[in-house]
């Protein structure tokens, strides 16, 4: 914690934000005390943030020139203040937070920096590719919380028949197979800070060459059938008197069609 120098009149400030923590895109709570002999009511707070590697001015969190969080000051009494700061987005680094007292009556004010807040509001970013039937996820993470955390990023998937996301989703750990069919594909990534990623949807329709076989297995029996039955009905127009070369052919033909089938379920 880094403070600057209290004069006589100054009102001494105490930062109590905890340095050396974590902070992902939530509300946190900075906490200060504040003493001074002759502050009155009406006395400025400002909270501020800047980058440890580059802190020339701070930007500012608010301005508190009504005593919002600090209520009545009591001359001679340390008081404990606290303000909730949502953190904005986009902010990713090693940041000091600054809590400033500005004594109007006196125009002299006291400020106490916290350094070493870790502070990592980005969220990561998931996309998916697919081969066949089979889809994969993939993710990429930056900043303090994946630095710190190495490991604790995750992609979380869900997989429905109806053209809406899933209510119930898994963590992604290997290419997924589907079977035949439509489906949504909704994803999302978590960081090491728990920073979530807006969800993402996909719609494909799964349909490779072992699942169309499966399909195809009616239609080749119905070619086989078609053959058997066109033999039978020659068969009986020759009155029973079908010669070997006959039942051979239509023996070929029946070959050959399911051949066809069966290469056009590859195709598909």
């Amino acid at each position: 914690m880094v403070a600057s120098m209290a004069f006589a009149a100054n009102p001494v400030v105490v930062n109590l934000v905890d340095g050396n923590s974590y902070y992902p895109s939530k509300t946190t709570t900075i906490q200060w005390t504040v003493t001074d002999a002759d502050v009155p009511d009406d006395a400025n707070i400002v909270l501020g943030y800047c980058l440890v590697s580059s802190c020339g001015t701070t930007t500012e969190i608010v301005d508190d020139n009504s005593m919002t969080f600090c209520d009545d000051i009591i001359s001679g009494t340390s008081q404990t203040c606290s303000y909730d700061w949502t953190l904005p987005t986009g902010l990713d680094g090693n940041y000091f937070i600054d809590v400033n007292v500005f004594d109007i009556t006196t125009s002299d004010d006291t400020n106490d920096l916290s350094a070493n807040n870790y502070i990592d509001t980005n969220a990561g970013t998931s996309v998916i590719s697919y081969s066949n039937s089979t889809f994969t996820l993939s993710g990429v993470w930056t900043g303090i919380g994946t630095d710190e955390n190495s490991g604790s990023e995750q992609i979380h998937f869900s997989t429905s028949r109806l053209q809406k996301c899933g209510s119930n989703y898994s963590v992604y750990s290997q290419p997924v197979t589907l079977s035949i069919g439509e489906y949504t594909i909704c994803w999302y990534s978590t960081d090491g800070l728990g920073n979530t990623e807006t969800a993402q949807s996909s719609i494909t329709t799964a349909n490779s060459s072992a699942t169309a076989m499966v399909n195809l297995i009616p239609v080749i029996l119905a070619a086989l059938a078609l053959v058997l039955g066109a033999a039978f009905i020659l068969l009986v127009v020759r009155g029973g008197e079908v010669d070997g070369s006959t039942v051979v052919l239509f023996g070929i033909a029946g070959i050959v069609i399911t051949i066809l089938v069966y290469v056009a379920s590859i195709i598909i």
